[in-house]
Order: structure tokens, then sequence, then C-alpha cells
């Protein structure tokens, strides 16, 4: 995903039935949505590169 890859596509390249089924795991294991968490990391790769 942080190539620029869909959810989608992602949780079929993983293995996974859904994107929906990708999403909860994702949820569960890292405790955001896969969206949020990649804005988040966005943020902060930005961050780290003003400073």
């Amino acid at each position: 995903m942080s190539r620029g890859t869909g959810v989608t596509e992602t949780a079929l390249q993983l293995g996974y039935g859904s994107a929906s089924a990708f999403v909860y795991a994702f949820r569960t294991e890292m405790g955001s949505s896969p969206h949020a968490y990649m804005r988040r990391a966005t943020s902060e790769r930005r961050a780290a590169d003003i400073r």
C-alpha cells in the first residue's frame, strides 16, 4: 500500500477473500484501518522530511 497499491489489490495479493476481511485483520492487528494507518505514516514521513 505504501507504493500506491489499493486495499483491494493488496488484500487479494495476500490471499484474503475480500477487502473487508483484510481490513478487519489489519484493524485487529494494527489498531486502525489501512487508510488511517497510511495517512498517519505519510504525515510522519513528511514531518521527518521537513526536519
